[in-house]
């Protein structure tokens, strides 16, 4: 799914807005976003979700780890160590597989299969971000995640950057993932804002309006 597409403009973003508004409870509206962001990345190609999951849980799993050894620094950077080498090779097999195999054949006249998996959407993106998040946890600069929603939600899978970027440091979010104040009406301003040079302003700012309206409706 891409952000200019019809499905998204129309049918999931005001949905997403619809369901975060019209519940009340922090750690529900985390759940909403959980679920609209990896319903977001399993458009396309369902499959690569679970590699996503699967980096989440790796570097979750690490930092947890990490800080509750932080007396026993062979372990930590056994903890460490482990994620460096899993996420980099995880995204060295994916993006750089075929391109070693295909020169090995071509030097050495081999008949090696090369793979022809397509490429995981914005896996160099979580892969650094839940890796950094890791070596941020062993420098102490940060402190680890307790809830794996929360470390998924606002960390790992927000379908507005995950796919796209940037990549984001876990210590420019992580007081925004439980405490964070967003309101419908703060939402149609800055989305005013930001389109207000766009031919297709008109058409943004009803939808923003009519969404507005329904969700007032239903508070």
């Amino acid at each position: 799914m891409v952000f200019s597409s019809l499905v998204f403009l129309f049918i999931f973003f005001p949905v997403t807005l619809f369901f975060y508004f019209i519940v009340k409870n922090d750690k529900v509206k985390n759940i909403v976003l959980v679920i609209a962001s990896l319903i977001f990345y399993s458009w396309g190609e369902p499959v690569w979700v679970c590699l996503l999951i699967f980096s989440s849980i790796l570097d979750y799993t690490v930092s947890l780890g990490i800080e509750k050894n932080t007396a026993a620094k062979k372990i930590t950077k056994l903890f460490i160590a482990l994620s460096v080498v899993i996420n980099l090779g995880l995204l060295a097999a994916f993006k750089y597989s075929g391109f070693f195999i295909s020169t090995l054949n071509g030097i050495f006249r081999l008949s090696l299969h090369v793979p022809a998996f397509s490429l995981p959407i914005g896996i160099s993106f979580y892969t650094f971000q839940t890796m950094s998040y890791s070596l941020d946890v062993y420098k102490g600069d940060v402190k680890a995640q307790k809830s794996f929603i929360n470390f998924l939600l606002m960390f790992v899978s927000l379908f507005p950057q995950l796919i796209a970027g940037p990549i984001v440091r876990y210590s420019d979010i992580d007081t925004q993932i439980d405490h964070r104040t967003v309101t419908i009406d703060g939402f149609a301003k800055r989305h005013d804002e930001i389109h207000g040079g766009s031919r297709q302003k008109g058409a943004h700012s009803k939808l923003c309006r009519f969404s507005r309206r329904v969700i007032a409706r239903q508070c």
